[in-house]
């Protein structure tokens, strides 16, 4: 794994970490991991692409069709599913 993988995967996972210390809000997790999709290259492997995406196309779907108190909860809930994904990577 190159090293820009390996930051990729860093940064996300220190996204997530902030937003469950409830250091940024679910906007703004979604608003930077949106950012972070849209600057992916094509060196970054199609799976790891689709996840982040569809990860923010979880969050989208979690702002509308839940309420403020159950967000904390569902976002949990792909943020370890996500959690599980990007350790599949990490590990050789």
């Amino acid at each position: 794994m190159g090293t820009y993988i390996a930051s990729i995967l860093e940064n996300t996972k220190q996204i997530c970490n902030e937003y469950l210390q409830r250091k940024i809000g679910l906007l703004e997790l979604q608003a930077r991991l949106s950012a972070l999709c849209d600057s992916l290259g094509n060196d970054i492997p199609i799976n790891l692409r689709r996840n982040l995406c569809n990860f923010v196309e979880d969050l989208e779907y979690i702002r509308f069709m839940y309420n403020e108190d159950e967000y904390f909860h569902a976002t949990n809930n792909v943020i370890s599913t996500l959690n599980l994904f990007l350790e599949t990577l990490q590990t050789p």
